[in-house]
């Protein structure tokens, strides 16, 4: 599919396994805060296109071989009626970053070693609450292209 049209919801899908990212941004207060990132295998999108910026980044962000082999990034951001579907086989979530001044040498090192024990038995959303941190943020980013159809 090449021709995207207004208002019309279409499927979007990542073109290659594990090329979708999802980052998550935590605060404790505004001194406090982590990144989380998780690979996903495979991901899907629900998008109503609304104007014609959301039409040019969903154009340009489809890979079509032998014509647009490196597509624009497909971030979730540019859209304001999207719908996550479905996602498989994550890896993660790992911390990719801790800043601000509430962090000490320390406490981040404690912080991600706690972490990287909780994360494979517990709910890391759950834990990130139970330590004092709300989500105030996310997103998800495809590279290498997505595949489009047209949902009717």
């Amino acid at each position: 599919m090449n021709k995207i049209e207004l208002g019309r919801t279409y499927s979007v899908g990542a073109y290659k396994n594990y090329s979708c990212s999802e980052m998550e941004t935590y605060e404790k207060d505004s001194d406090t805060r982590v990144m989380l990132l998780t690979e996903w295998k495979s991901v899907s999108f629900k998008v109503t296109v609304t104007n014609e910026n959301e039409i040019q980044n969903l154009e340009q962000a489809i890979y079509i071989e032998g014509t647009r082999e490196n597509p624009a990034h497909f971030f979730s951001t540019n859209y304001s009626n999207i719908d996550f579907e479905a996602a498989n086989d994550g890896e993660g979530p790992t911390i990719t970053n801790c800043w601000g001044s509430g962090w000490t040498e320390e406490t981040e090192s404690t912080f991600v070693a706690e972490f990287e024990t909780m994360k494979n038995n517990e709910n890391y959303e759950e834990w990130m609450e139970s330590k004092g941190f709300s989500l105030v943020s996310g997103y998800y980013s495809i590279s290498g292209g997505v595949v489009v159809e047209t949902v009717e």
